[in-house]
């Protein structure tokens, strides 16, 4: 799965699916840091995989969010808001294995379809 975010909107991708979601944030999204956002992009993702996910699958996260990478690769995150957010990610992928790896913005999949807003 591979999620990003913008200021304007999120998107991911389960490419073994073959499922691409963006959205556009709401007004009071838009408020919130782009870290916030990379989370609550992958947030969305999470959601979709833990409803279709199998056990048996292992899920691969990529996101170009160092900060991101790092809260899910500790288990530990600072910021009320978006360590609230990386616990639900964790939660919705309990059961399943999982691991997180950090690719550059230009390797980032779903960066184009988070951008599709502006």
């Amino acid at each position: 799965m591979e999620a990003d975010a913008s200021m304007k909107g999120g998107a991911y991708i389960l490419e073994e699916r073959k499922i691409t979601k963006a959205f556009k944030w709401s007004e009071e999204q838009t408020e919130q840091s782009i870290n916030v956002l990379e989370a609550l992009a992958l947030l969305e993702g999470t959601r979709d995989w833990a409803k279709k996910g199998s056990k048996e699958e292992k899920l691969m996260i990529k996101t170009d969010s160092q900060l991101l990478y790092f809260a899910l690769k500790n288990r530990k995150a600072t910021g009320i808001r978006f360590n609230s957010i990386c616990r639900e990610i964790v939660r919705n992928l309990g059961g399943y294995e999982w691991e997180v790896e950090w690719v550059s913005s230009e390797e980032q999949l779903a960066d184009a379809p988070s951008r599709y807003f502006l």
